[in-house]
């Protein structure tokens, strides 16, 4: 009877044992101690799944788990078919770091959940401050995600009430070539940029003497988001603004009309006459901005 018994229990719990295997086989273990304990993998057992951040030893112990390389196709490597699927696109990850992360422990007491406890411990993790973009974007290959990476640092830099670093990180060295979708401008001047809409957002106040101090080529550019923004809450002082941008390169034409045009169409909403007044401000195509104000009622439904 003893050894039935023994008999029974050793199977029922070899059962639970294979329960649990198949029911998280593979549990998930983001604690690290270095940058290097944690990577970039992907998952080939799903369809549509997405480069994500793991450790390296969940990597090494799931056979359904590999380190994702920027551009390769693993249509060929999954392990299940995914023929007609349709996929979002994935979020950009940049890079993976080791830092502290303060997580939650909670427990269920008669089905409640209830907080039992915080615990601050390293985890795998993307980057959140400038200083952890900065551990990251020197080791990127490819030329566009390290430009993304590093206006990244800047933003965050920008972000943490730090605009001197936020314009020191877009003059650094990498930045100082000609841009790969305009070689007529330099990557720093599209970084500034971003810093520049950033600034909008935050605190429109500064952004004029910001496009001024900081952009030659793409200021016009600059100044028109600025009067447009602007306008949307006090016409005049976003026309002012676009009477500030100078034609000093090609382009600057177009973005002093396009700045009148947009904030003539802001203005139809509340005086038709101020904003047929714009548009004779433009040097080009002025009876096309009239006519879209005279008919406006007509394409909006006023």
């Amino acid at each position: 009877m003893k050894k039935l018994y023994w008999i029974f229990v050793i199977a029922l719990g070899g059962f639970i044992l294979i329960i649990t295997y198949f029911s998280n086989p593979y549990e998930l273990d983001f604690s690290c101690k270095v940058d290097n304990d944690c990577i970039i993998g992907i998952r080939l057992d799903t369809c549509c799944s997405c480069p994500q951040i793991y450790s390296k030893k969940d990597v090494d112990r799931n056979p359904n788990l590999i380190v994702y390389e920027s551009g390769k196709d693993y249509s060929s490597l999954r392990t299940v078919f995914c023929g007609r699927v349709l996929c979002e696109p994935c979020e950009t990850i940049f890079g993976v770091i080791c830092s502290n992360s303060t997580l939650n422990i909670e427990h269920d007491a008669d089905y409640t959940w209830r907080l039992e406890r915080s615990e601050t411990i390293n985890v795998c993790q993307k980057p959140k401050t400038w200083e952890e973009f900065l551990r990251i974007c020197p080791d990127i290959k490819e030329n566009y995600l390290k430009n993304n990476c590093y206006i990244s640092a800047a933003l965050n830099a920008y972000e943490e009430v730090k605009l001197d670093k936020a314009i020191e990180l877009c003059n650094i060295e990498h930045f100082n070539k000609s841009s790969l979708s305009n070689p007529n401008i330099e990557e720093r001047e599209f970084c500034l940029g971003e810093v520049g809409r950033k600034i909008l957002e935050k605190n429109p106040d500064v952004i004029v003497d910001f496009c001024f101090e900081n952009l030659d080529k793409l200021q016009s550019r600059c100044l028109k988001e600025a009067g447009e923004t602007i306008a949307e809450t006090d016409i005049e002082s976003g026309v002012k603004i676009c009477e500030k941008i100078s034609i000093k390169y090609d382009g600057d034409n177009f973005q002093r009309d396009a700045c009148y045009h947009n904030i003539a169409v802001i203005a139809r909403q509340t005086n038709e006459t101020k904003a047929l007044e714009l548009c004779e401000m433009m040097l080009t195509r002025v009876e096309d901005c009239k006519d879209l104000i005279i008919k406006y009622c007509t394409i909006y439904s006023c």
